[in-house]
């Protein structure tokens, strides 16, 4: 299964990179036309200057105006389609990554890491080798947000059934969604946190002065003025200074739109590229038939009044365009001469108080769809997975076959497991590096990615609702005078306040107590055992502490696991299987003895 997908991913890569030179050549081929279509103007325009057909001049632009357009739309778009090409093929190599296991120059999420959350820092949710870089295809910055949103929170039961539904409906779709993720990319360069800051405040502000009676009048009676006097001097050989008149006033009056205009232009340098993006991630959407009731309910939220979510961002992107070409020399002349400024400053203020609230719920949309999007990707890529199933009963993990996401397939060892009950607690005692932190890892994170929709590393997995807590990397603070073991006593007790009658925990606690002496180790770890014996709470504690394993007796909500290891002349062997009952095999002083240190045994 795992080659199958290598050679898809393969081809797709050489597929992508044979339409990028198609569409490059011609994207070269058209750059050449442009210029030598403006050579020709230039030409045509000196010859009429000289032969005084002002008449002629003004053919001469108009004809220039419209092929040019034409040349620069056909070009931009063959751009769009070569870059298109270009990050599609980006796409297959990075899915080809996934499938090796190399996670580098992947977006890692560090930004969202909390070294304070209740599991996020113990099982790789974030940073290198991680949830996040399993999971995450998209370039924009929300959609991140509410992935690490999803990963830190978990939902409600008719949430993850709506989730799991949409994934497996989008899981076949590969073209369609590869094509999503890559309308995205285009935007990535230039979606800052600074630019959505920005966004979102121009659509909270109102500009009330060009709404004001003067102006609109203004707006309507100087463009007219502008066009009295062109004709004037073009038709009734008036002299060619009178065109001069509307100019100067048009300059005077464009200065009060100098400030909203230089602001709104500098706070969106890219946001014309920005909306671009959503333009076509809309489309993909409402041209998309959907099945499953989330995708179906995300897709109608995309209309205003019957009219398609797409149709009014464009109509935003244009009137920013237009913003972004004021420094064009065409514009400055036709601004003098009509009022530009006003008019599109107008329009960009009409459209922010007419559609401002919905867009913002329009873009939320299109973050979901996106995240819904790149979790089909992760089940695409991951086919033997398995979309676990809910039970009604609380306090219950069963398990067939469990791995860990992110160890590659051919290295992975599954196991199969179940926990059953309140206050049930299962201790793992096994020796060094035998698998026990691992496997705390595996049933955390797979939980994780179970509360939030996703397929799991299993031939099965049924689970109750639960809020997962993890107790493994902790260590000391030197700047805040904090020993490792004091932090893993805070950590504990950060455990026991959090658990409550209202909602059961999942405590996954790796190598308790393991910075005292084995005295009172063995004491505190007694203690806790007890008493999470009657929280509301499950889970799995860690130990290398074997006098532990006597709690099982006369206790059925204690139960003994261990992970053990051979040893063979000189070599120590690991199976990482779970087994029932207490370790029965050590390694420690054959470790020693490997890494040079004497071990003397007493006789």
């Amino acid at each position: 299964m795992q080659n199958d997908l290598q050679s898809t991913f393969t081809k797709r890569v050489a597929h992508f990179e044979n339409e990028y030179s198609i569409y490059h050549r011609e994207h070269k081929s058209l750059a050449a036309i442009r210029i030598a279509l403006f050579l020709a103007f230039v030409v045509a325009g000196i010859y009429a200057g000289n032969i005084r057909e002002p008449f002629l001049l003004f053919i001469f632009i108009v004809v220039f105006i419209i092929s040019f357009g034409l040349i620069l739309n056909r070009h931009n778009k063959i751009k769009f389609k070569s870059q298109s090409a270009l990050l599609l093929k980006q796409l297959n190599e990075e899915e080809l990554q996934r499938t090796s296991g190399d996670f580098k120059n992947l977006k890692t999420g560090d930004e969202f890491f909390d070294k304070n959350h209740s599991y996020s820092p113990d099982i790789d949710i974030f940073g290198s080798n991680s949830l996040f870089q399993l999971i995450i295809r998209s370039r924009l910055l929300q959609t991140h947000k509410l992935a690490a949103k999803w990963m830190l929170n978990p939902t409600d039961k008719a949430t993850i059934i709506e989730r799991q539904q949409a994934i497996k409906e989008l899981t076949p779709k590969l073209d369609w969604r590869q094509q999503f993720t890559s309308y995205g990319m285009h935007a990535e360069k230039t979606q800052t946190e600074d630019q959505l800051k920005s966004f979102g405040q121009w659509m909270d502000e109102r500009n009330d002065f060009v709404e004001k009676t003067l102006w609109k009048f203004v707006n309507v009676i100087m463009p007219l003025f502008s066009l009295t006097a062109i004709a004037g001097w073009l038709w009734l050989e008036v002299h060619y200074s009178i065109v001069f008149i509307p100019i100067m006033i048009n300059t005077f009056l464009l200065k009060v739109t100098f400030k909203p205009l230089l602001k709104l232009t500098e706070d969106f340098d890219d946001a014309v590229k920005s909306l671009k993006m959503y333009e076509h991630l809309i489309i993909s959407i409402e041209n998309n038939v959907f099945e499953s009731e989330k995708l179906k309910t995300l897709k109608i939220r995309l209309f205003n009044e019957n009219k398609p979510a797409s149709k009014v961002v464009r109509s935003l992107r244009r009137v920013l365009n237009q913003l972004e070409n004021r420094g064009n020399m065409l514009y400055l002349a036709l601004n003098m001469l009509f009022l530009l400024d006003f008019y599109w400053l107008r329009q960009a203020e009409k459209w922010k108080r007419k559609n401002g609230q919905q867009a913002k719920d329009w873009f939320a949309v299109i973050h979901e769809f996106d995240l819904l999007n790149d979790m089909a990707s992760f089940a695409c890529a991951n086919p033997e997975y398995t979309f676990p199933e809910m039970l009604e009963d609380d306090f219950s993990i069963k398990a067939a076959e469990l791995g860990h996401p992110l160890i590659r397939q051919e290295m992975r060892v599954n196991n199969t497991f179940e926990l059953n009950g309140k206050g049930f607690v299962g201790v793992i005692t096994g020796s060094n590096m035998s698998g026990k932190s691992t496997f705390l890892r595996t049933v955390g994170l797979n939980l994780v990615m179970a509360q939030m929709g996703l397929p799991v590393c299993a031939k099965g997995f049924s689970f109750s609702l639960t809020r997962v807590f993890t107790g493994m990397r902790t260590s000391d603070n030197l700047e805040e005078s904090v020993s490792s073991f004091y932090a893993e006593l805070a950590r504990i007790k950060t455990l026991l306040d959090s658990i409550n009658n209202e909602e059961p925990i999942l405590f996954l606690l790796d190598e308790i107590l393991k910075g005292t002496n084995s005295e009172d180790r063995h004491k505190g770890s007694v203690s806790l055992i007890q008493q999470l014996n009657t929280k509301n709470a499950f889970g799995l504690i860690s130990t290398h502490d074997l006098a532990l394993a006597s709690l099982e007796k006369g206790n059925e909500q204690i139960k003994n696991y261990s992970f053990n290891s051979t040893i063979k002349g000189d070599e120590i062997l690991f199976d990482y299987k779970l087994t029932d009952g207490p370790c029965r095999s050590f390694n420690a002083s054959k470790l020693m003895e490997k890494m040079g240190i004497i071990v003397r045994h007493q006789k």
